[in-house]
């Protein structure tokens, strides 16, 4: 069972995209590290655990999925979580299933506290919390969670040409370790965008981004549910248009993210991608008029993007020649 939930979030985090089978994962480029420490014959264990940690760490881990609890505050494992919080490693914590108020009633290591972490709970298809999810204010973000779909252990070489009604490598699993897996391959993609992220920045910047749900109202602290296209895309909308010799750009800000203070505009030409740079360091919304560089462009299209991070939005295209 916990060999099946290994397979799971792996495929949920980094299977494969473009092959055409089953589905693909939040980063199909990433590298991913097994480490185990739980087997049929050993439930998680806080030293075993620790254990684990450290070794993801030295093996040069960024981001640690952590979908178990151990039940018990333990030093063991909190040091090993300060040893990852030392070395700026992130940690994405499932809530965990036991349907209960985490401030009331404590899960480990959901429930450490501490600035490298993510806690997760679960969402279902209405954006609501399914019963058995843990929440909490102590809970980050909420993030799919039912009925995912899935790579599983397939014991054989599975057929060339599967079943369309069944096929032995994928499943479909609930929990909040799928949640979880959901934000670790968020955290991953954002961090293959740009190296300079650090863990509560990236925290900071999923709650900001996260869908506001209703529903999710008193379940996290993003009371939302995760949005992995505005974290990535930022928090920017844009327009650009075409009046005489100038351009006029107009953006805006959909959300207050911690790494984004500032913004940069520039022309991109649509067939060379070369770049022209309108204006740098300005504010996060604003309207400006451009005179219209004079190098050749047939069309092409006006990008505003954080000065922070790597993160950035593009107008529709327009006439530029």
């Amino acid at each position: 069972m916990r060999q099946r939930l290994v397979a799971n979030t792996t495929g949920t985090i980094g299977a494969r995209a473009n092959n055409d089978r089953g589905g693909r994962g939040a980063v199909p480029s990433a590298r991913l590290l097994a480490i185990k420490f739980i087997d049929v014959r050993t439930p998680p264990m806080s030293k075993y655990a620790a254990k684990a940690i450290k070794c993801a760490v030295d093996g040069g881990a960024q981001i640690i999925n952590v979908s178990w609890d151990v039940g018990l505050n333990d030093d063991d494992l909190r040091r090993g979580f300060e040893y990852a919080a030392e070395r700026c490693r992130l940690l994405v914590v499932a809530a965990g299933n036991d349907g209960s108020d985490n401030g009331r009633y404590r899960a480990f290591p959901a429930t450490f506290g501490l600035p490298n972490m993510i806690v997760v709970t679960a969402s279902d298809r209405r954006d609501q919390k399914p019963g058995f999810s843990n929440y909490g204010e102590n809970v980050d973000l909420a993030a799919p969670g039912v009925d995912i779909v899935t790579t599983s252990p397939y014991l054989r070489r599975p057929p060339a040409r599967p079943s369309r009604l069944y096929n032995g490598a994928y499943r479909s699993y609930s929990g909040t370790s799928a949640a979880a897996a959901h934000v670790s391959g968020a955290a991953a993609l954002l961090l293959s965008i740009d190296e300079r992220w650090r863990p509560e920045e990236i925290r900071d910047h999923l709650i900001a981004s996260a869908d506001p749900v209703n529903d999710l109202k008193g379940v996290c602290r993003a009371e939302g549910r995760l949005n992995l296209r505005r974290a990535v895309l930022g928090p920017f909308e844009i327009t650009a248009s075409r009046q005489g010799q100038e351009l006029v750009v107009e953006w805006s800000c959909n959300y207050r993210s911690r790494v984004v203070e500032t913004a940069s505009l520039s022309l991109i030409d649509c067939d060379s991608s070369i770049a022209v740079s309108l204006a740098q360091r300005l504010d996060t919304r604003g309207r400006r008029n451009f005179p219209i560089p004079n190098t050749p462009m047939a069309r092409a299209f006006v990008r505003v993007e954080s000065s922070e991070r790597r993160l950035y939005t593009d107008s529709e295209p327009l006439c530029i020649v």
